[in-house]
């Protein structure tokens, strides 16, 4: 499988992944790097998405209710109370057990746009 980046970093003109100089030594770091931040650490697998746990039902729910159902006053706001802390702990059990590191970084990156967006 031929990766068609481009390492723009490197000195001198940009070169894909695949260059006859050192392309062995490049994309073998590559592979490496994309084994090591995919790959569960329990199976062995390269995992990036898993079926839904509990409390990604729970937000799932939540906010399909929300969306399709456009709830009165108090059941909307508990919605997005239930939405929100589901969604919290989610992004905190990605953080602490997540199977490999780009699902712990998912979980960082859904924390933090959840606390950039809930004053609003």
């Amino acid at each position: 499988m031929r990766l068609g980046l481009l390492l723009s970093a490197m000195p001198g003109p940009a070169r894909s992944l695949h260059d006859e100089r050192d392309g062995r030594i490049v994309g073998t770091m590559m592979r490496r790097f994309f084994r090591w931040f995919f790959e569960s650490r329990e199976t062995g697998v390269i995992t990036i998405a898993q079926a839904p746990n509990f409390f990604l039902w729970i937000v799932i729910v939540a906010g399909a209710l929300i969306w399709a159902w456009h709830p009165p006053d108090q059941v909307g706001v508990a919605l997005k109370v239930i939405f929100s802390a589901a969604l919290f702990v989610w992004a905190g059990d990605e953080i602490l057990r997540g199977v490999n590191p780009w699902r712990r970084c998912l979980g960082v990156a859904v924390l933090c746009y959840r606390l950039w967006t809930l004053p609003r």
